[in-house]
């Protein structure tokens, strides 16, 4: 069986990082091995949560799985905290990165043209040494201007966007996958840029009105299972960008609930029939 480390925070109430990375990894029939940033009583849209950070209880978990010789067939990172939580996972880099280990990267900093509250540029050019080490990163535009040091503009033209990607790919990974990007009105998805093969592709769907929490979760938890079971990144994209949609419609049935997150449970049955798992 297939292995996937996943390195991201856990809420306990609040679906996102790492309570849809392990069961949807693990409905696609990959083994989750989660190492926890960070607990949370809630998510951060949820006023009043509690925080954990689990700096002091990490080192020893990568000891441990020294002494054991662990292997993973691929390393997710997810949103990371603070500075301390990405010299973690260069950590767990340096010890369990190998030629065989597909290393995706999500750089969370920000959106809407904003970085998110307790990051600095500092902060954006640690992420840039973790991102010149991955085989593929998953920014969105914010995240994207600020790894390449260019200018925010959320309605930048298709050769804008292509450029940046070029110049992300530049920091050293093979393939920057752009999410929430808008190729027509009405539509949203991904564009992906390949430095080796220098090609462009893209997986558009039309916009489903609304906020959804775990969106950009569900998306990347997908992605890396699929490419960890052999799929190639436009098959894997357009299987993500495919459930992404399903399930953020089948959460619009229950009404205004996309501020808590997205119902994955119900439609995690249709991801298993298309891997192949329903057997």
């Amino acid at each position: 069986m297939k292995r996937v480390l996943s390195i991201q925070d856990l809420s306990c109430f609040g679906k996102c990082s790492q309570t849809i990375a392990v069961p949807v990894l693990s409905a696609m029939g990959v083994e989750a091995v989660p190492l926890l940033t960070s607990v949370l009583s809630t998510h951060t849209g949820i006023p009043g949560y509690h925080f954990q950070t689990m700096r002091g209880f990490n080192p020893g978990v990568i000891e441990q799985w020294k002494d054991l010789g662990l292997h993973f067939d691929a390393i997710y990172t997810g949103y990371l905290g603070s500075r301390e939580d990405v010299n973690l996972v260069e950590d767990v880099l340096d010890n369990f990165l190998t030629k065989d280990t597909i290393l995706v990267v999500d750089p969370a900093m920000g959106d809407d043209g904003r970085l998110y509250p307790g990051f600095d540029e500092e902060y954006v050019r640690e992420n840039e040494a973790l991102c010149a080490r991955a085989d593929l990163i998953v920014p969105n535009l914010t995240e994207l201007c600020s790894l390449t040091r260019s200018p925010y503009d959320e309605h930048c033209s298709l050769d804008t966007q292509k450029n940046l990607l070029r110049r992300a790919a530049g920091l050293g990974c093979r393939q920057v996958m752009l999410t929430g990007a808008s190729l027509s009105e009405g539509m949203t998805g991904v564009l992906t840029y390949d430095s080796k093969s220098d090609e462009f592709f893209s997986c558009q769907n039309a916009v489903v009105p609304g906020t959804y929490i775990g969106t950009g979760d569900l998306f990347s938890s997908v992605l890396t299972g699929a490419l960890v079971r052999g799929m190639s990144l436009r098959e894997a994209a357009d299987l993500a960008c495919t459930y992404v949609r399903k399930t953020i419609l089948k959460t619009a049935e229950d009404g205004d609930n996309g501020w808590y997150s997205i119902n994955f449970e119900e439609t995690l049955s249709w991801l298993i029939r298309v891997v192949g798992l329903d057997d």
